[in-house]
């Protein structure tokens, strides 16, 4: 009975509960659809979508067209093969340049480095005559009347000399800033550069040459500095113009890169203020001791040095290549830049920095220009020569006959995973004959390898020493290109 009367109170008081907070009580209701104004929304949606989609593709069909239209015109530019002057055509006149010196002389350097230029009023002074006469008291009255001996003399006023002394350099600066015009200066721009640390402009700065145009791009030859092959390059003319360059191809072994600037980024005034250099002959008798001018950068920042070429007779070895070496007595940096250039004008070396002899590194070295003239019309023109991956030295007359060596070129070294190395060609061979050609030096060498298309086998015959004579081997080797594929 106590239990039935304990869940009655506990229901009324449940009801009574729930009464207090009938207020609160409320039901959710879905709100209705308007389908019409839905319908709208979508409608308009659409709408829009369909106009920006249409600009849109109005926008992508006149770039397109626009892209279309340059990459025909671009196809349709025949690119002209770059061709250097042969050693002969090197040799020939050239027209006279006009240059200006301090005091607005203009003078005429011709082909033979003579200069023409107005008279000077340098008076001589008189002739001064002593007469010598034998004396009258060693005379006898037999002895006849000795000839009077005449001695002339001309005194020279030492300001005349010194005038002349300074005139000399006044002309010699006038042909640099002549040159000037040919010279290009390369920045290479990379993310890890501290350009507060001054030592960076020299490491990040080259100086390079025009060498001229495929129709398309400016070409110009410049040193690239070690871990710049990801860089931006800028070239700078010099009337202060910045364009973006392209590496178009680089020979690692020499560091000589040759960078397109397309033709159409260039404005017609400094196109026109800048012309492509005049190389000369590095290997003629009279290079030796004949006076030069270093353009460019060779001090480590834009310079001028005069002085003269000492040795023309050194030669560096490379892979597949012997190179050249000037000497000169120009002191300069170690990070010194440029061009070598005569009296006439013409180039006649590349100014280099990693073939210097110990106790020397001021000095300015140079790759003769004759001997990397084909290097530099492969690099302009995306020349790929053959490659079997050797260093090579002559074998001289003295060890022919005191070690009973054969002719022909000796291996230094075999460069690592080359063709040469596939099939087993080892320092100390002596490489006698590439294909049907005989070859008996560096030269020679570079000359028949140069017939070669890449890709194609092509026969090598070499001499090795064993058991105290040269044995005769003969390889077919399957050649490469020598340099990677530039994007």
């Amino acid at each position: 009975m106590a239990k039935e009367e304990k869940n009655k109170n506990i229901t009324e008081e449940k009801a009574e509960s729930s009464s207090d907070y009938e207020f609160l009580r409320e039901q959710i209701k879905d709100r209705p659809i308007n389908r019409r104004k839905l319908l709208r929304r979508m409608l308009m949606t659409a709408g829009y979508a369909i106009v920006f989609g249409a600009i849109a593709c109005g926008v992508f069909v006149l770039l397109l067209r626009s892209a279309n239209k340059r990459n025909e015109n671009e196809s349709e530019t025949v690119l002209t093969r770059v061709e250097l002057p042969t050693v002969e055509q090197m040799e020939e006149e050239l027209p006279a340049v006009e240059v200006t010196v301090e005091d607005g002389e203009n003078l005429q350097i011709n082909q033979a480095g003579e200069e023409n230029e107005k008279p000077q009023n340098t008076e001589i002074p008189p002739e001064e005559t002593v007469i010598v006469e034998k004396p009258i008291e060693e005379m006898t009255e037999v002895e006849e009347e000795p000839p009077v001996e005449i001695v002339e003399i001309h005194e020279v006023p030492m300001e005349i000399e010194l005038s002349d002394y300074q005139l000399l350099y006044q002309k010699l600066n006038a042909l640099a800033k002549e040159v000037g015009k040919s010279m290009v200066t390369i920045t290479y721009i990379s993310d890890n550069t501290d350009w507060l640390d001054d030592s960076n402009w020299y490491k990040n700065h080259a100086s390079g040459m025009i060498l001229g145009d495929n129709g398309q791009e400016l070409l110009v030859l410049a040193m690239q500095p070690s871990g710049m092959d990801n860089a931006i390059v800028r070239a700078t003319f010099p009337d202060g113009t910045s364009v973006n360059a392209m590496l178009k191809q680089l020979d690692k072994d020499t560091s000589l890169a040759v960078y397109g600037i397309k033709l159409r980024t260039i404005s017609k005034q400094t196109l026109d203020s800048v012309t492509p250099v005049t190389l000369g002959n590095s290997t003629s008798a009279s290079v030796q001791g004949s006076a030069v001018v270093a353009v460019g950068s060779p001090l480590g920042n834009p310079s001028v040095c005069y002085g003269a070429i000492t040795s023309k007779e050194s030669r560096v070895q490379k892979v597949d290549a012997t190179y050249q070496i000037l000497t000169t007595d120009i002191y300069g940096s170690v990070y010194s830049g440029g061009i070598l250039v005569n009296t006439k004008g013409q180039v006649v070396g590349i100014i280099c920095n990693d073939h210097k002899a110990d106790g020397m590194e001021n000095l300015i070295y140079a790759y003769g220009i004759t001997g990397i003239r084909k290097l530099l019309e492969n690099l302009s023109n995306g020349a790929n020569p053959a490659y079997l991956g050797i260093v090579a030295g002559p074998v001289s007359e003295e060890a022919m006959e005191a070690l009973s060596m054969p002719a022909g070129v000796y291996v230094i070294k075999t460069e690592m995973n080359s063709p040469a190395m596939a099939v087993g060609i080892a320092a100390g061979d002596i490489i006698t004959a590439i294909g049907d050609t005989s070859v008996s030096s560096p030269s020679e060498y570079m000359s028949a390898l140069a017939l070669i298309e890449p890709g194609q086998p092509v026969s090598v015959t070499f001499m090795r020493l064993g058991g105290g004579e040269y044995r005769e081997t003969k390889v077919s080797v399957e050649t490469q290109g020598k340099y990677e594929t530039i994007e």
